[in-house]
């Protein structure tokens, strides 16, 4: 389970609450439709009795005769086109789900279903109160008017620091519209306040707006949750069940890394989760404000390795957008 026990059941309730209205609704378009149709009525009494004839047959292992069956079938088909006639949909009388994996269950064959799990993502996002800086943060409200035009990326080729974060946002639009069939891991290096937590914002809205399960955590707190949850005796405890999430999920985002205590246990655990997730093919993002030769003195060769052979590498430059933002 990934959740303590209070967040499971306030996600099982959100389902029931969804059947409740999923039966609520279709009795009014039942009670409407059977205004509208008032034969419906007595098409939909002499299908019920037929159908349940049948059943009790079969259970008393009588043979049910091809007449009964034919006389069933015929009554549908009827009912079917006095509906249609109406000027209504047949399936105007079935129920109606959010969800038509898991019929608004949650599980579909006894396992979570994928609206579960971005329903468990979407109750963590909101406990850390990062759902309000995604609204702040996306690709909907990027801009470039903090980006210095005069800071020249690239002396030869005369690149712009603007034109090069389009470059940038380009990258990280394609990596989630090509994630479903691609995934990949992203490696954002530079300094502090250049743009790179905007940008994995921007990348954890779109992915969780497609269904995909993101878990976002500083380095601070992944570091915190795994050695927590690996000491811990609760094997429901909230620490090991985050731990779950985080090996469990689509999408990894890691911020800030080089923040945390760096020693030989977060270094054991770092590797773990790292080389764990590209063993199960899962896709993590990395920011940090090292530089790569920085991450190579910081890290174990294993750790290091990993990241710069396996991660496509985007260099964030230029001065701090905050100080810019602040002072204009």
């Amino acid at each position: 389970m990934s959740l303590n026990n209070g967040q499971y059941n306030q996600i099982m309730r959100v389902y029931e609450d969804r059947q409740r209205m999923n039966r609520l609704e279709l009795d009014d378009r039942r009670q409407r439709i059977y205004h509208a149709i008032p034969r419906l009525v007595a098409y939909d009494a002499a299908i019920n009795e037929a159908a349940a004839g049948l059943a009790r047959a079969a259970l008393k292992g009588i043979e049910c005769g091809r007449e009964a069956r034919k006389r069933l079938e015929d009554l549908r088909e009827e009912r079917d086109m006095l509906i249609t006639a109406g000027g209504y949909a047949v399936t105007d009388l079935e129920l109606r789900y959010r969800c038509g994996a898991c019929k608004d269950t949650g599980y579909v064959d006894g396992k979570k279903c994928r609206c579960f799990k971005q329903q468990e993502i979407a109750l963590l996002y909101r406990e850390s109160g990062l759902e309000k800086q995604l609204e702040k943060e996306n690709f909907d409200t990027m801009t470039d008017r903090y980006y210095d035009p005069a800071y020249i990326v690239n002396r030869e080729s005369g690149l712009t620091l603007p034109a090069y974060m389009e470059r940038v946002a380009d990258v990280c639009r394609r990596y989630t519209e090509e994630f479903s069939q691609k995934g990949g891991n992203l490696l954002f290096t530079g300094p502090a306040g250049v743009g790179k937590t905007f940008f994995t914002h921007c990348i954890a809205k779109e992915l969780i707006e497609q269904s995909v399960s993101v878990v976002y955590v500083t380095a601070v707190q992944l570091m915190d949750t795994m050695t927590g949850a690996r000491m811990s005796d609760d094997a429901d405890s909230e620490t090991v069940n985050r731990a779950g999430l985080i090996g469990d999920c689509e999408l990894l985002i890691i911020d800030d890394l080089g923040t945390e205590l760096n020693n030989s246990m977060t270094n054991s655990e770092l590797f773990r989760v790292l080389d764990g997730r590209l063993k199960k093919g899962q896709a993590t993002v990395i920011s940090t404000n090292l530089s790569v030769n920085d991450l190579r003195d910081t890290y174990a060769d294993r750790i290091a390795s990993r990241i710069l052979s396996e991660y496509k590498i985007i260099r964030f430059c230029g001065p701090d957008i905050r100080i810019r933002k602040n002072y204009g």
